[in-house]
């Protein structure tokens, strides 16, 4: 019975723990159900050990105490008349032995009936032992009993020889009387081996003296055990709900999302619950995977034009959180960068890293990361003069071939955004680059006599041809307006007559000087053959339409005239290029049609032109409106030239003479090249005589010569008098006098004088072939 007693808090223990564990099955999907029912094991565990410690002790007492009443037995022998009794230990325990020496307890018990007699004792032992008294003296069988009515018992103790005495020591028992009546008994005692020894003084030490103890022990840690799980409970809920508000922040917030997260996860490697922290990082890996998707992808872009608030503030903890998220939604945008953005970049290596970051955020992003590049470059071009951040920043910009293809991007945003040039005008000055006047193209003709003497001089421009000098590029940009006459030209405010070709000629030399950096001015060609009243309408409308499509072709290759100017002028500007394109689309092809590159100077300009033209329509502008699109200049600008050539001759040079007060008022300068010589203002007294010195008028000629791809380079180099000691210079001055100062009659005279020589040597062996003579130029000059 007191086995079963033994295991039943046991039992009761393990079926409360199997019912936990079945519930913990039972609400597997149900994570928060089955994170309670396993915080109650532990504790259900040790409320069950502290009851069965409680319980075992009781036990042990119990077996202790009752130990005394099982100990002795006693055993009878039975003769006729009387009855021999022994008493004897059921058990000796190991440790009674050399402590408690065990004994027998023999006495006679005579019936009633029965005479007294002497009965001897026999005892005989399967242990070797020894016999004793009540003093310890060894007493040797057989014993000597007298039952004369008094009970006297005999006690014997039992000294064991042996240690190993085994586990049962029988004593046969032989008794016999006077009158030979005998009888005889086995005595058993057992003996308490060295296990039962040792679990007898392990439970009643552990389950007696310290059962009590462990009981309240467990009992404290199963209490304290629910006390932890409940605080447990409490920081796991409270993990929760931080998980719960990152949640909700990762559709409010990125960057603050991202900061939390980074923050939640240092924290949950350090002390957070194991099913908080999974929860953790599955709900950061589920948002990470919705970055990637399109509409998060584009969200985080947008975030690009914050990172620019944020590194002028200097926040680099938000900045690198958006620079992180750029990472995450678009994973190859720093692929070819390892190394944060410095903040702030000082030295070359970190400028160098810098520009390695805005060239990828600017190749992936475009537009997008303008805002946030500018910022960057910013910082750089504010640093002092001497600091090699700043330094870097402007070697990029002026040698952008000692640099990478990504950077030189980056560079030219810093060279056309506003914002950063200004803090770099210091070591790059605004400059502009105004396009060559192109005359019109004509169809070319020549004889075959003047093809061949030209192939024989080697030459492959007639240097004696207007239509062949118009049409050469590099002439233009070699002629020169007549010396005492150009502050008059430039500053004119009548109409400068001349013949045709000598209009084409000074105006393109006009616009030559006006487009040097020094004259701070803006050239504005205008050929009045290209007016059209049907499609213009009057004369203004065709200056200002002539006007801004050079300004258009101008702002194609130099991005800084629009993006330059101030704001109320960046409006007045994009409405002007509407007006000349028609529609923002076809202003576009137009711009990219005129060499608009497709770079970020390119985009930074269509960007800022939808901008500004988003929700304008074209309209045909008044004179007050025509008159404020030519005024309007870039920084470093002084004034706006209209070169105005008459190259028709009709009544559309008098037209635009009426519109040059209003314009000259306005601000505007106005040179009129003209042949036209009407009554009145185009008279003698109304104008400037176009007139070039006969030296003046050689080098034109001198130019003409070596721009035409021969191994000539001086017009007297294809003169041969027939005096060789004679002045071959003079001589060509004396001739150009009759010219009158025009270049174009000088042409004519040398283009005669050519005729007349291929007509009179016809053997192109002939060594005079290849040379003009005085014959030649006196035929020319004859009918001058």
């Amino acid at each position: 019975m007191l086995l079963a007693l033994w295991i039943l808090p046991a039992l009761i223990t393990a079926l409360a723990c199997l019912f936990i564990y079945l519930e913990m099955v039972k609400h597997g999907a149900d994570a928060a159900r089955t994170q309670r029912w396993r915080d109650r094991f532990v504790p259900v565990l040790f409320f069950g050990i502290a009851i069965s410690f409680v319980f075992y002790a009781v036990l042990a007492r119990i077996e202790e105490d009752i130990a005394p009443l099982q100990a002795n037995h006693t055993t009878s022998v039975p003769l006729p008349g009387r009855t021999l009794f022994v008493r004897h230990p059921r058990l000796i325990r190991a440790d009674a032995i050399a402590t408690t020496p065990p004994e027998l307890v023999v006495w006679l018990k005579r019936d009633a009936s029965a005479a007294p007699l002497t009965v001897t004792v026999e005892l005989s032992s399967s242990s070797t032992l020894i016999f004793t008294d009540e003093t310890g003296a060894p007493v040797v069988p057989p014993l000597t009993l007298t039952d004369d009515g008094d009970l006297r018992p005999q006690r014997l103790g039992m000294r064991f020889l042996e240690d190993d005495t085994g586990d049962l020591t029988t004593i046969e028992v032989a008794v016999r009387d006077t009158t030979g009546q005998s009888a005889s008994g086995t005595i058993r005692i057992a003996h308490e081996t060295q296990s039962a020894f040792c679990w007898r003084a392990f439970k009643n030490r552990f389950f007696g003296d310290a059962g009590v103890g462990l009981a309240i022990a467990s009992a404290v840690f199963g209490v304290g055990w629910q006390v932890r799980n409940e605080r447990r409970q409490t920081r796991q809920a409270q993990q929760s709900e931080r998980i719960r508000e990152i949640r909700d922040l990762f559709d409010r917030d990125l960057v603050e999302w991202h900061l939390a997260a980074e923050t939640l996860k240092k924290e949950a490697r350090r002390n957070w619950e194991d099913p908080a922290r999974s929860e953790l990082d599955k709900t950061l890996d589920n948002q990470r995977a919705q970055l990637t998707g399109v509409a998060m992808k584009e969200q985080v872009i947008c975030l690009l034009r914050d990172a620019a608030e944020y590194y002028r503030a200097g926040d680099g903890r938000r900045l690198n959180a958006v620079l992180d998220l750029l990472k995450l939604a678009h994973p190859g945008v720093f692929r070819d960068v390892d190394k944060p953005l410095p903040l702030p970049a000082v030295d070359w290596q970190s400028v160098e890293t810098t520009l390695r970051i805005c060239a990828a955020l600017l190749h992936y992003f475009q537009m997008d990361a303008r805002e946030f590049i500018v910022a960057v470059l910013e910082m750089l071009a504010s640093l002092p003069g001497d600091q090699k951040g700043r330094q870097y920043l402007v070697q990029a910009i002026r040698l952008p071939g000692n640099v990478s293809e990504d950077i030189r991007e980056v560079t030219k945003l810093a060279f056309t955004d506003p914002r950063i040039r200004q803090r770099l005008v210091d070591q790059l000055p605004l400059t502009y680059k105004w396009p060559l006047f192109t005359p019109h193209s004509t169809n070319i003709v020549r004889s075959e006599p003047i093809s061949d003497w030209l192939e024989t001089n080697e030459l492959s421009v007639n240097p004696f041809d207007p239509e062949e000098l118009q049409s050469c590029r590099e002439f233009w940009e070699r002629i020169a307006l007549p010396r005492n006459q150009q502050p008059a030209i430039i500053q004119a405010r009548t109409p400068i007559v001349g013949s045709k070709f000598d209009c084409w000629i000074a105006a393109l030399a006009l616009s030559n000087e006006l487009r040097k950096p020094t004259e701070r001015c803006m050239p504005a060609p205008v050929a009045l053959s290209d007016f059209d009243p049907a499609t213009h309408g009057d004369m203004a409308h065709f200056i200002g339409r002539a006007a801004g499509e050079r300004r258009c072709a101008a702002l194609a290759q130099q991005p800084g005239l629009l993006l330059w100017l101030p704001e109320d002028e960046q409006v007045l500007l994009a409405e002007w290029m509407l007006w000349i394109g028609g529609s923002l689309p076809v202003l576009r092809r137009l711009l990219r049609k005129s060499g608009l590159q497709d770079d970020v100077s390119g985009q930074i300009v269509l960007h800022r032109l939808n901008e500004l033209l988003s929700h304008a329509a074209p309209t045909t502008p008044d004179a007050r409106t025509m008159l404020e699109w030519l005024t309007i200049r870039p920084p470093g600008i002084e004034r706006t030239h209209l070169i105005v050539i008459d190259d028709v001759g009709d009544d559309r040079a008098r037209q635009f003479a009426g519109l040059m007060p209003d314009l000259q008022r306005a601000g505007v300068g106005c040179t009129l090249f003209t042949a036209s010589a009407y009554p009145g203002g185009f008279g003698q007294s109304g104008s400037i005589r176009l007139r070039w010195s006969e030296q003046e008028l050689l080098s034109l000629l001198d130019s003409a010569v070596a721009v035409s791809g021969g191994p000539v380079q001086h017009l007297v180099d294809l003169v041969e008098l027939s005096d060789p000691s004679a002045d071959k210079e003079e001589f060509v001055i004396d001739i150009l006098k009759y010219a009158d100062g025009s270049f174009a009659r000088s042409l004519t005279i040398f283009r005669r004088a050519l005729a007349h020589h291929v007509a009179v040597y016809l053997d192109q062996n002939d060594p005079a072939y290849r040379f003009l003579n005085e014959n030649d130029f006196i035929a020319a000059v004859f009918d001058i």
